[in-house]
């Protein structure tokens, strides 16, 4: 999908509005600081996390991935889409969507601790760059030519049926059963906000994207890039 996604935003080469980017690359810079206090607060302070072990462990490997691998990522394609370059522009576009969703979980699904206001912050300030770098995006030429674009907008398609189903047959059967699924007790939550978030965000999205890439929208691009 990666590779797809990439050459399909090679094939118009034609520059983003930097001067209606600014606000959002700047609300991104902050963005990129303030991620690494709370993932190094969930690796250094043992008590942060007032959860049980498994939620936890999840949280703690997601403050790692978030320091090695998203923080510097964002950073990078952050300074390369500043000089112009289409593919970290889609990347950045990626990342922004990814702390929405992340740090979701954590604003939502960890018990109160001391980063509470940050996950808060985190969260608003990836919608806010998100709603000003739509509009500015969105004039960007990206014309789905490549005949490997239909593979993505089939594997969007089906990664989006079965999150969706999965989580759905789960609800279904807690009301047919009044069983509460396995992934919600083991979290120790009283619902799940992987169910809330992946049925409201990830589900809606790929199956949006995959339309729209199928029907060679640039909008797909977009969605097919996170």
């Amino acid at each position: 999908m990666t590779a797809v996604a990439r050459s399909l935003a090679a094939a118009h080469p034609a520059s983003a509005p930097q001067s209606r980017l600014r606000w959002p690359d700047a609300v991104s810079t902050v963005s990129a600081v303030l991620m690494v206090f709370p993932s190094l607060g969930g690796l250094l302070l043992p008590g942060l996390y007032r959860d049980n072990t498994w939620s936890t462990a999840a949280f703690r490997g997601n403050d790692l991935a978030t320091l090695l691998l998203a923080v510097p990522v964002l950073a990078v394609a952050l300074v390369l889409a500043r000089r112009g370059s289409e593919r970290a522009r889609l990347v950045w576009f990626a990342l922004l969507a990814y702390n929405v969703y992340n740090y979701a979980f954590y604003l939502f699904g960890t018990a109160f601790n001391d980063f509470f206001l940050l996950y808060a912050a985190l969260v608003s300030l990836s919608l806010i760059a998100l709603a000003f770098a739509i509009p500015a995006i969105a004039g960007i030429q990206c014309p789905v030519r490549y005949a490997r674009a239909w593979v993505v907008a089939g594997y969007m398609a089906v990664v989006g049926v079965m999150f969706g189903a999965m989580w759905v047959i789960q609800a279904v059967r807690f009301l047919a059963s009044g069983t509460v699924p396995k992934v919600i007790s083991d979290s120790g939550l009283h619902t799940s906000i992987v169910f809330a978030l992946d049925l409201t965000l990830i589900v809606p999205a790929m199956l949006i994207g995959a339309v729209l890439l199928w029907r060679g929208h640039p909008g797909g691009v977009y969605s097919a890039w996170p």
